[in-house]
């Protein structure tokens, strides 16, 4: 027979008592790591996706909009464009600044591209940020008008995606 305490437990049932709360312990603890193991190879493997899936199609697009960096100085963004704004009531507009080569304007969108024949031009575009550009009979709208900046900086800058 076992020796019995004074409270009444055998010897032996606290032994096993003691066991089974270690094993417990060992159980959870594993767990608990193994866990934490799962979590962190899934945010490794996560990340090291999202580097080998995005690093080339960004040096492609990059490289095909502007290869190192390179922005065409004859060329300006518009923003703020007006949705009922024609692509011949804009390039009336930007020709008071000199002769314009090629209009894009994605009114959708409200902005568009202005390319001009010669720098000076641009530059004096550039003189105002913000120009008052009328774009029906009656209506006045204010654009702002700067140099297009590359896609990478795009992003940066908002630090979002295409």
């Amino acid at each position: 027979m076992a020796d019995v305490t004074s409270w009444g437990e055998s010897d032996e049932y606290r032994r096993e008592r003691r066991s089974r709360e270690r094993r417990r312990d060992r159980y959870e603890e594993r767990s608990r790591s193994r866990s934490r193991e799962r979590r962190r190879r899934r945010r490794d493997a996560s990340v090291e996706r999202r580097r080998r899936e995005s690093s080339p199609r960004r040096q492609r697009r990059d490289h095909r909009a502007f290869p190192d960096g390179y922005i065409e100085p004859r060329r300006i963004f518009v923003g703020g464009v007006p949705k009922v704004t024609t692509e011949e009531r804009f390039r009336t507009h930007f020709e008071q600044f000199g002769r314009v080569e090629r209009v894009e304007l994605t009114a959708a969108r409200s902005f568009g591209f202005v390319t001009f024949v010669d720098q000076d031009s641009v530059e004096r575009a550039l003189e105002r940020r913000m120009h008052p550009f009328k774009h029906t009979n009656n209506n006045v709208a204010y654009i702002e008008v700067r140099r297009p900046m590359p896609k990478t900086s795009k992003r940066h800058r908002n630090d979002t995606t295409d």
